[in-house]
Parts: C-alpha cells; structure tokens; sequence
C-alpha cells in the first residue's frame, strides 16, 4: 500500500502549480494519486491517460497493456 506522505504532498502541490500555470488542471485528487505514485517510482494504472499523461515523468499503464 502506498501512503500520503508528507513529501508526495508537496509533489502534489508542485504538479498542481505546473499543471494549473499552462490551464491544464486534473483535480485535487489526482494531483495526490500522481504525486504518490511518482513518490513511490509506481506506474499508475488508468483508462485515464488523457488527463494523466500531463503529468510530466509519471508511469502510466493502462488495463490490456
């Protein structure tokens, strides 16, 4: 299990800020799913890659792959 800590917070806020000064935001929720994957080295498991793939460096996999 992968947790919120402190250091994935601050991730979270420095993607939101990257994200949010291009008018690309993805929510609140998934800037911290973001922030914690990239904080663990994990791919991130989504059909949602459209909004995920903004996030720069972060792993995605998606289900069939």
């Amino acid at each position: 299990m992968l947790i919120l800590d402190e250091e994935a917070a601050h991730r979270a806020a420095e993607i939101r800020v990257e994200l949010e000064s291009r008018g690309e935001g993805i929510g609140m929720a998934d800037y911290l799913i973001a922030a914690i994957c990239l904080q663990h080295s994990a791919p991130l498991m989504t059909r949602n890659v459209r909004r995920f793939g903004r996030v720069a460096e972060l792993r995605l996999d998606t289900p069939g792959d």
